[in-house]
């Protein structure tokens, strides 16, 4: 028996899909588990025809269904208990070693490759305005070398260049470690992101679009609207759906965050309860258990 986890994206993972299209044709029972962040370009006939597929989201089901594809069902991803437990236990220690660093700073992240759908110019557009209003932040872009580069010159502003080299539960517990999680990504098949933020506690800022409505609490979090949808292709095998906001919404989030932090004790704790609460919907041994079953 197989469960395929692979993007639905015929360009970059073609083969996984074959594979799944093989198996099940030589009697195996197989699974395939996908997901998009728009939709898929190059689909052909026998994708329509011999791929059914589990999805991360309805957004992902309804981006497929338009395009004919077979949908069993959606099981949305999700944590480990003893992952998060792990993670909780470590968060601690990070946030000792933030505080000696940044003092009394209220400190966010943002943890993302420099994929053009995740937002890094707009976001460095954002923290510039920030930046000129308050200095009471402090903000760690955890990105590669190519995302680090959109924010050469922003005040109050840390990137590693290290984005992907650190264990699955430091990361986790990293994260763990602020009072925010900045989520500015255009794009999403899901936003695990938002759900590793919660479970530690930790409210999450971020777009107002499907699936992140699907699985945010807005007691929780803080949604930004955004103000239109503009399919664009990166040239890797997705149609995005791009998700435009305005700056100034944006910079009124976060700027809400930080006083939320100081001056409204009380909100800002129950927001965290409500987090942890929102990210037990993420159970991955409930969850997955339709893929094993």
């Amino acid at each position: 028996k197989y469960i395929i986890v692979a993007p639905f994206n015929p360009v970059a993972a073609n083969d996984w899909l074959l594979l799944y299209r093989d198996l099940k044709k030589r009697g195996f029972r197989t699974i395939l588990y996908s997901m998009i962040e728009g939709t898929p370009t190059h689909v052909r006939d026998w994708h329509q025809r011999d791929l059914e597929t589990y999805v991360v989201s309805e957004y992902v089901r309804k981006k497929l269904l338009q395009l004919g594809i077979n949908v069993v069902d959606v099981v949305y991803h999700g944590l480990l208990p003893s992952l998060v437990e792990r993670a909780r236990k470590l968060a601690p220690v990070y946030r000792k070693q933030l505080q000696a660093k940044f003092k009394d700073k209220i400190l966010f992240i943002y943890n993302a490759m420099s994929h053009r759908r995740k937002g890094h110019p707009e976001l460095a557009f954002v923290l510039r305005k920030v930046v000129e209003k308050t200095k009471e932040a402090m903000f760690i872009i955890h990105t590669d070398d190519t995302g680090s580069a959109y924010y050469i010159g922003v005040e109050n502003v840390v990137t590693t260049g290290s984005y992907g080299n650190m264990e699955r539960a430091a990361i986790l517990a990293y994260q763990g470690a602020f009072d925010f999680l900045l989520f500015p990504s255009l794009a999403e098949g899901f936003g695990l992101p938002v759900i590793e933020a919660n479970a530690l506690g930790v409210p999450a800022i971020h777009l107002a679009y499907e699936p992140l409505t699907e699985i945010s609490d807005p007691d929780a979090n803080i949604m930004v609207p955004y103000t239109n949808v503009t399919p664009v292709d990166f040239g890797d095998g997705i149609l995005y759906d791009i998700h435009s906001y305005n700056p100034d919404d944006m910079v009124e989030a976060i700027l809400d965050a930080i006083d939320m932090v100081k001056n409204r004790k009380s909100e800002y704790e129950d927001r965290k309860a409500k987090a942890i609460e929102n990210a037990k919907r993420f159970n991955a041994i409930e969850l997955y258990r339709k893929l094993i079953e």
